[in-house]
């Protein structure tokens, strides 16, 4: 699929993949499969940030969008939630990370009272569990992600104002110092989707740009006013360069091999970097889109939670899409149904990797505010 908008069409792309298959008819994977969810304690609210502690523990940080908050510590051995201090200047969706010494950099977010002011301070969470402040972004005004370097700081990419139409801009954070090292700015100006850290160190960047296509494609190769963009950004110097553009097809998930898998829709592959070659692969039982996906502790992985949001479908179809799992093995490049979600998801939701092998997934309902639940793949 090339050139998406997935804001508009991706919704209408999954419903053509269901069309085939007779779309009032149960999708595949209706009646689940291994694994089984369980509710994790506690409910998620769309706006706080979520991050997995180096003793496994899970901090909850942030104000929601729709109001309600939390500052507390879940534990995934016991359930149980602890309350913890919140962070000096209190904001929604802040970005946050888990430095090398184990502190927690917290940067960026919204405020509490308007979510059309970004914040661009930056916190430091101790390990005695304060927050103190550290020096702010030197020119980003929104911080779009933020992702913890092999060497120890922290890359930063986002925007330099509120209207999105200037080129992203990236800066490097050293704690060790507490200061930020501004690393330049990209060729054009497009929205960003992912973001990942490649284990060459170099970090993958994928979006669209709705208004012109990117200075490297002609003109009358575009087939929709949204262009996909995918670019390759390197921490050390600060240099772009031209990543595959069919990177920019969906959601991304690094293997431990350092292939990429990417899912969209009834579209999946797999990408060998350092080969340059592209495997197509099955597509999934059920079309995925603004879905979770993450890696399992097997290598495997895990995606839910289609984004289809089709009224032509009947509402027992639809959450079966909503909830319904599914597993992909990049060793036999075979899908198998998983158990069914707890809860109807869509529009993404965050999925945190916990240490005993299971996952936690939060947020990416379909109401604002859902139980979170924890998928334990043994079962």
């Amino acid at each position: 699929m090339k050139h998406f908008n997935l804001a508009i069409i991706g919704a209408a792309l999954l419903s053509l993949s269901l069309a085939a298959c007779g779309a009032q008819e149960p999708p595949a994977c209706a009646d689940g499969g291994p694994g089984a969810w369980k509710e994790a304690g506690f409910s998620h609210t769309v706006g706080i940030s979520t991050l997995r502690l180096p003793d496994g523990r899970v901090l909850r940080l942030g104000v929601g969008w729709y109001g309600g908050g939390a500052s507390e510590i879940w534990d995934p051995a016991t359930s149980d939630l602890q309350s913890v201090e919140d962070m000096i200047e209190p904001r929604t969706s802040p970005e946050i990370v888990v430095l090398a010494d184990g502190r927690v950099l917290g940067v960026g977010g919204v405020l509490v009272t308007d979510h059309s002011e970004p914040i661009h301070t930056a916190e430091i969470r101790g390990l005695d569990g304060k927050w103190t402040s550290t020096a702010p972004t030197l020119a980003l005004t929104i911080v779009r992600r933020i992702r913890l370097l092999s060497d120890g700081r922290v890359f930063a990419i986002g925007w330099t104002n509120t209207n999105l139409d200037t080129p992203p801009s990236v800066e490097i954070f050293d704690p060790a110092k507490e200061t930020w090292s501004a690393m330049g700015s990209g060729p054009f100006a497009f929205n960003m989707r992912e973001v990942v850290l490649l284990a060459d160190g170099r970090v993958l960047v994928t979006g669209f740009t709705e208004n012109d296509p990117p200075p490297k494609v002609p003109q009358d190769e575009m087939i929709a006013p949204t262009y996909n963009v995918a670019l390759f950004i390197d921490p050390s110097t600060g240099a772009w360069s031209q990543a595959p553009e069919e990177l920019a097809d969906g959601q991304v998930t690094q293997l431990p091999d350092g292939r990429l898998f990417v899912l969209w829709g009834s579209e999946a592959f797999l990408f060998d970097l350092a080969a340059g070659v592209r495997q197509t692969v099955a597509p999934p039982p059920i079309p995925q889109g603004f879905h979770v996906q993450v890696l399992l502790s097997d290598g495997r992985v895990l995606a839910g939670g289609s984004g289809i949001d089709d009224f032509d479908l009947s509402p027992d179809v639809r959450q079966v899409l909503y909830r319904g799992a599914e597993i992909f093995d990049p060793e036999s490049t075979l899908w198998s149904c998983a158990a069914t979600m707890l809860v109807g998801r869509y529009y993404g939701g965050e999925s945190i990797p916990l240490l005993d092998g299971r996952v936690l997934v939060v947020g990416g309902t379909v109401d604002t505010t859902a139980i979170a639940e924890v998928f334990d793949p043994s079962e």
